[in-house]
């Protein structure tokens, strides 16, 4: 899916990195990044060759869909809180690993359903890693440079990965051999070095010397806790995160899942080409947008306000700038960025 929101990421780095930085260390975490970005969209679209060759229903090729999400979900949600404890190098390289198995399972298990659950539920999980400790890893890594230039660093080698990933897969299984299997080989070929790679990229978040130690239950409740919406946030994400996030993956999953199976009969044969297509402008749009995002989070920062409108009294509490509505920090009580996501997602469907 799309990364064209910001998706929840481990606490930056409170402790000196292990050793000294080199230039250039970042882009390895970001090829990183960019395969499993790629092994996660891949799949999109091929939903309607597994209808036609496999001879799967609309239902379960939905599912098929379906199950990345349930693999995704958890992985945004734990990927990061695990790797502030156990470091981040184990954790993206047990991303990388777990994205190149998932092809693996959907290379060989075409012909059954389980599989291919199986397969999406891995490919999820991996790129909820990516997504969460890939991003933190990189702004790490590109420590002396601007903060802004490191987050897009990290967004557009994963947004890369979203669509050349579909791009390249619909095309060989439009044209190319073995269509059922081709896809994931390429995938495949692409990991395979990643994860060795990883481990010669310096460590920014040592493990701390407690987490190895503490019981399983202790953990867990850790982890629990580092998923707690902060108080001066909560009013916000109410508000506008739970509202919106449905509709980040849903109109998307409308533009290139859905609807070329609904107009599939009237494209024939050319039917994958016209589902990457769609899954290449859909992605496109949510890379397009960015820079109107980024100026309007600029604007934002910056405390402009129009002429005649009252600005709240900001309130002091803690290390967090809250205004007396409880928005946390300045300018978020405007709504601008999130009507410019919205009209993007409605561009793009």
């Amino acid at each position: 899916m799309p990364e064209t929101q910001r998706m929840p990421e481990p606490r930056q780095a409170a402790l000196p990195p292990a050793v000294p930085l080199r230039p250039g260390a970042w882009r390895t975490v970001a090829a990183a990044m960019f395969a499993c970005g790629w092994g996660g969209n891949q799949f999109t679209p091929l939903l309607l060759m597994y209808r036609r060759l496999g001879g799967y229903s609309t239902l379960s090729v939905d599912a098929f869909l379906g199950a990345y999400v349930v693999g995704l979900v958890p992985g945004l949600l734990l990927a990061g809180p695990l790797s502030d404890r156990r470091g981040r190098r184990p954790v993206l390289v047990a991303g990388a690993v777990a994205s190149a198995a998932a092809s693996l399972v959907l290379c060989f298990g075409g012909q059954s359903a389980w599989p291919i659950y199986a397969g999406r539920l891995i490919t999820g999980f991996a790129v909820g890693i990516a997504m969460s400790v890939g991003s933190s890893w990189v702004k790490e890594l590109s420590s002396g440079t601007d903060g802004g230039l490191a987050a897009r660093r990290a967004a557009l080698c994963q947004t890369a990965g979203f669509g050349l990933g579909a791009g390249v897969a619909g095309v060989l299984a439009q044209w190319g051999p073995w269509p059922m299997v081709s896809p994931y080989a390429v995938h495949l070929l692409l990991t395979a070095a990643i994860p060795v790679l990883l481990l010669r990229v310096p460590e920014t978040r040592p493990p701390l010397a407690h987490a190895t130690d503490r019981p399983a239950g202790r953990l867990l409740t850790a982890l629990v806790d580092d998923l707690r919406v902060p108080a001066p946030a909560r009013r916000r994400f109410r508000l506008v995160v739970l509202p919106m996030a449905p509709w980040v993956f849903g109109a998307a999953g409308l533009a290139y899942a859905v609807m070329p199976q609904l107009v599939g009969f009237r494209v024939g044969d050319w039917g994958l080409a016209y589902a990457t297509g769609l899954a290449v402008l859909t992605l496109g749009a949510g890379a397009a947008v960015q820079p109107v995002a980024r100026w309007l989070h600029g604007e934002m920062k910056t405390g402009e306000v129009k002429t005649g409108e009252m600005k709240p009294r900001e309130v002091k509490t803690g290390e967090t700038n809250t205004d007396e509505r409880g928005n946390g920090g300045t300018g978020t009580r405007t709504g601008r960025a999130p009507v410019a996501a919205m009209a993007d997602i409605g561009t793009a469907s």
